[in-house]
């Protein structure tokens, strides 16, 4: 008896369901004109700031974060009283679309007006002198070995401990040094809140294999200022970030816009770190690509989440 049963939808809802997803496209490209005429305003303006050569194209960002709030309109008020929490969650996933489109409109208004954008707009850089401190063991020297790669004439000094090795290059008398960042795949809680106390940024990162070959750590490359990759055909790359979570910026949000933004998440992990106002609590995230840069990213976050902190520009994470 049930072998003859089956369910078959009315061809009357199948159809006004198509329909309206017509009407719901039509209205989709009427909103984008409308994005796109917010993201001309926004984009002269910016050009016009940029062309003064007093602010940078951060500095800009961070200005126009106050001003390109697209959170505005809300449910019908005749709306059915049991669809109003549908309707809320289609109304906020429709607001993050529309930042996808004016980051990606905007980023690429800015570009034709003849600004240069890159990921080193976001990571200020400078050329240090190749001074190297690090706590000496047989881990230490592997990851050593194979930053020094990437320099011309290191030079290198030791430390005691930890604290010693980040004080020395607090002082300006190191300008890199080598810390334990990773064992067995967790990040060591201790040298992330070094990192996090002295706001140091992470260059590069290489796993160490020890003596025997079993060792299952990873070494970082740190600095007071950041860096970027060259990159060579078949390098993928990393951008790590922090994110606290304090309520004025939302985790799912972001996780959201990675794939309209053409990026992967690689790790995110809740961390804790102990500052003057006590104990707060962040997002760290790493988001990985393996081809073109992270700009665009970089963008919608200075944009929409200008809280976060950039922690390390690095590539090749996995070899």
């Amino acid at each position: 008896m049930t072998e003859e049963l089956y369910f078959s939808p009315s061809e009357v809802t199948v159809s006004n369901l198509s329909r309206l997803t017509e009407r719901a496209s039509v209205l989709s490209e009427m909103r984008m004109c409308e994005i796109y005429e917010l993201v001309k305003e926004a984009a002269d303006f910016a050009l016009e700031l940029l062309r003064t050569d007093t602010m940078s194209f951060v500095e800009v960002l961070l200005m126009l974060s106050e001003l390109s709030e697209l959170d505005g309109g809300g449910v019908h008020s005749d709306s059915l009283p049991q669809n109003k929490g549908a309707l809320e969650g289609f109304l906020s996933s429709l607001r993050r679309q529309d930042k996808f489109i004016f980051t990606s409109l905007f980023l690429s208004e800015v570009v034709g007006g003849g600004v240069s954008v890159n990921e080193a707009s976001f990571l200020p850089t400078e050329k240090l002198k190749e001074l190297f401190v690090y706590v000496k063991n047989s881990f230490a020297d592997e990851a050593y070995d194979v930053f020094s790669e990437e320099f011309f004439d290191p030079r290198v000094r030791y430390a005691e401990n930890f604290r010693d090795a980040v004080a020395l290059l607090s002082d300006g008398t190191a300008s890199y040094t080598l810390l334990p960042i990773e064992e067995r795949g967790a990040r060591i809680p201790s040298i992330s809140q070094l990192i996090f106390s002295h706001d140091l940024k992470i260059v590069s990162v290489t796993p160490v294999f020890g003596f025997d070959g079993t060792a299952d750590m990873k070494y970082a490359l740190v600095s007071k200022v950041g860096a970027v990759p060259t990159l060579i055909e078949g390098d993928d790359r990393y951008l790590e970030i922090r994110l606290p979570n304090n309520g004025e910026a939302s985790l799912s949000e972001l996780l959201s816009a990675l794939e309209p933004l053409s990026v992967e998440l690689y790790r995110v992990n809740s961390v804790f770190f102990d500052g003057d106002g006590g104990r707060s609590e962040y997002y760290s995230l790493i988001f990985k690509k393996d081809e073109g840069d992270f700009s665009l990213l970089l963008t919608y976050l200075t944009l929409f989440m200008p809280s976060h902190t950039v922690v390390g520009l690095y590539k090749n994470l996995e070899v």
